[in-house]
């Protein structure tokens, strides 16, 4: 997969946020940064190409309609596109929510748990779309596609959920670097 300019300059604010927001409590929390920095990698690298998808739905809105207003599968086209237009919402509100975890936002740990879930049956559609789409009608393939889109996704998401569920991680939430914290929480 091809790394688009979002997704690089992402990646970059991403790992500079992260040591920034590291060197203030340097040398604690190791398991916890190690996790979070895999994490919001992942996340980030996944959505971040969210921005290019959507410019291309608002200058080409009439072509995107026609391109996910088409049956797939067990799927009839009057679904496709309602499950596009959120599948990009999801995206969207999952990169916004990686980029609030840097300084640690329990608010954003909180968010992603509930969000994790609904990522997973998107990106099972979107993994669903993308493999039958203009491929011949065989019933077993539809159901095997479907199934490996939900386990390969759903496990990505269980791993995260049960990281960000952690003690371990909710201890590295809850203590915020003196530097990072808001000024009514040091008075």
């Amino acid at each position: 997969m091809l790394m688009t300019g979002f997704k690089i300059i992402a990646l970059l604010i991403l790992a500079f946020g992260l040591y920034h927001n590291y060197q203030q409590d340097a040398g604690q929390h190791r398991k916890a940064k190690t996790w979070q920095a895999i994490c919001l990698a992942l996340l980030v690298q996944a959505y971040a190409g969210i921005f290019g998808q959507l410019g291309w739905l608002v200058s080409h809105w009439a072509d995107a309609q026609q391109k996910f207003g088409v049956a797939v599968g067990y799927v009839p086209g009057e679904a496709h596109w309602p499950l596009y237009l959120l599948h990009i919402g999801l995206a969207l509100l999952a990169l916004l929510t990686a980029m609030r975890m840097i300084n640690r936002s329990d608010a954003a740990r909180r968010r992603l748990l509930w969000l994790l879930p609904l990522l997973v049956l998107a990106e099972t559609f979107s993994f669903y779309r993308g493999w039958l789409s203009g491929s011949a009608e065989v019933p077993l393939m539809h159901a095997f596609v479907l199934a490996l889109g939900f386990a390969f996704n759903g496990a990505v998401a269980l791993v995260m959920h049960l990281v960000y569920r952690s003690q371990f991680m909710r201890a590295f939430y809850q203590t915020v670097p003196v530097a990072v914290a808001e000024p009514a929480a040091l008075a």
